[in-house]
């Protein structure tokens, strides 16, 4: 089995991100019985060599005695293991990341934090965009993004609203903050975080009824969508700087019409 390649996290000694040889590892919990998802404990097919291995799953090494020096190996096999510690940046971890992975499709900056900043925060992200909702209808779709543009453009509000002043003009530098901060400080921002969340698919709703979920951020007669302008709408609008606009969409007393 080649060698697989972590990161340790910073202040947490002994956890792991795992740069490369993450299916490796997961098919490995998957047989064994420890993963999750429709594959968990599978049986073993398209063997070449040891096709008296055929259809066998893990528990049938543990209980047949004929088995039990191919079970040994299975449990004692060493997997190494390249650690890299004391890394500088995150950017350096997707320097890293992307070398090591040149030969399959590239992951969108989101996935790579995913990948590279876990904790509470970006589970929070993810589990926010799982089920369908105003977000997938803003980027035309009926569910999640699986290149995680909807977690992304979720992580880009939470950013700016709760740290416009210290966005500089790099993005990708300003959202891995803001996923490393709010892994690290979860318990003091998680409530606001959650209400912030609610406020942003809110919002969305009310721009939808305003321009049409078609119009949003997006020239007449254009499927293109822009993630600058509906970031500089979605965050005026909830600082509440179109006052007159704010009540008039509040109260739903007439419909809004913006020429």
């Amino acid at each position: 089995m080649p060698q697989v390649v972590l990161a340790e996290l910073p202040d947490q000694r002994g956890r792991y991100v795992i740069l490369d040889g993450k299916q490796r590892l997961l098919s490995l919990m998957q047989y064994y019985g420890i993963a999750e998802g429709d594959n968990n404990k599978f049986s073993l097919v398209g063997l070449e060599v040891r096709k008296d291995l055929l259809r066998k799953r893990f528990r049938h090494f543990e209980k047949d005695i004929e088995l039990k020096s191919d079970l040994d190996a299975f449990l004692t096999h060493t997997i190494r293991a390249v650690v890299i510690r004391n890394w500088p940046s995150l950017t350096f971890l997707h320097i890293v990341f992307q070398r090591l992975n040149t030969g399959s499709l590239k992951l969108s900056p989101q996935e790579l934090r995913q990948a590279l900043a876990p904790g509470d925060f970006t589970n929070f992200v993810d589990d926010a965009t799982i089920e369908p909702n105003s977000i997938h209808r803003l980027l035309g779709r009926v569910g999640p993004d699986p290149r995680m543009r909807d977690v992304e453009l979720l992580v880009r509000f939470l950013g700016f609203k709760l740290f416009l002043t210290e966005y500089k003009g790099r993005m990708k530098e300003f959202l891995d903050m803001i996923c490393m901060r709010m892994n690290k400080d979860w318990q003091a921002y998680q409530a606001r975080i959650i209400t912030e969340e609610e406020n942003f698919k809110e919002a969305i709703e009310v721009l939808g009824g305003i321009f049409g979920e078609d119009g949003i951020a997006r020239k007449l007669h254009s499927r293109l969508f822009n993630r600058s302008i509906f970031d500089a709408i979605v965050i005026m609008l909830l600082f509440r700087k179109f006052d007159v606009l704010w009540l008039m969409i509040r109260k739903q007393s007439s419909k809004v019409i913006l020429n």
